[in-house]
């Protein structure tokens, strides 16, 4: 009897095909919904960055045009050409001897090597990129420029080595004290 009882809750237990065939068809359709729904966001993710792209571009190019207009010099718009050519400009050197020159207008920065047709730049691995100038300004004429302003050079902070003064005591002969 208890064989039939086992074969009555298997046939009952059993899936009849017209169910499993619903069952199918209702899994397929949710598969073929997430595969479309990640389609989606694919495109999605593509269209965002393709529009960060042309709004990078834009901004560099709004931003290039400003350095390759600017005159780099004290006073604004309002400032007679009269008066003597006062740049607005800084010249740093960093605690490694690097040096900078650079517009507090309009943010251009000059590294020695640079000259009127290219900027030599180096990337985070250490190689070194020849880059159009769009100022037309190179190093020398930078540091000219530097010359005529009545701003001052700056550098950075340079450690200072310790260096250790003899005792007083030793100085004036005096023996130490001997430990008992």
């Amino acid at each position: 009897m208890s064989n039939e009882k086992q074969d009555e809750k298997e046939t009952k237990s059993a899936l009849s095909p017209d169910l499993a065939e619903a069952l199918l068809r209702n899994l397929l359709k949710r598969e073929e919904r997430i595969a479309a729904e990640e389609v989606t966001k694919e495109n999605a993710s593509i269209a965002k960055q393709k529009q960060r792209m042309a709004n990078q571009r834009a901004r560099n190019a709004k931003f290039f045009n400003k350095q390759k207009t600017c005159r780099h010099l004290k006073g604004g718009k309002l400032k007679s050409r009269a008066q003597v050519e006062d740049y607005a400009l800084f010249h740093h050197t960093y605690i490694d001897k690097k040096q900078m020159i650079g517009c507090f207008i309009c943010k251009m920065r000059w590294r020695p090597g640079d000259t009127k047709a290219y900027l030599l730049r180096t990337d985070a691995d250490g190689i070194v990129h020849k880059i159009q100038n769009h100022t037309g300004i190179g190093w020398q004429e930078a540091n000219d420029m530097f010359i005529k302003s009545s701003n001052t050079p700056t550098s950075s902070e340079i450690p200072q080595v310790m260096s250790i003064a003899p005792d007083s005591a030793d100085e004036e002969g005096i023996e130490p004290a001997e430990v008992q």
